[in-house]
């Protein structure tokens, strides 16, 4: 996870995010951005599924700051390559 989160440019711990985010990304225009990544060793977030989105939306985007105008969403797509 911590490889994962040194691809993302400016990412940074917050602490006024609850648990759910991974960190934020401070723009100039946009202000805080919350940003979240799928823990990779939990295999209920590593699918972004219905169950997943509607917790982002019902639960994880109302308790974010008025003031919030974007969020990021990570999501990983893993190939696989097989050699006959």
């Amino acid at each position: 996870m911590d490889k994962l989160k040194s691809l993302i440019t400016g990412l940074r711990n917050e602490d006024g995010l609850n648990s759910f985010w991974e960190g934020a990304i401070n723009d100039s225009k946009l202000g805080l951005v919350p940003v979240y990544i799928p823990n990779l060793l939990d295999h209920n977030t590593k699918v972004l599924d219905i169950p997943l989105m509607n917790r982002i939306i019902n639960e994880a985007i109302p308790d974010l700051p008025d003031n919030t105008k974007q969020i990021i969403v990570i999501t990983l797509t893993l190939t696989m390559k097989k050699n006959y």
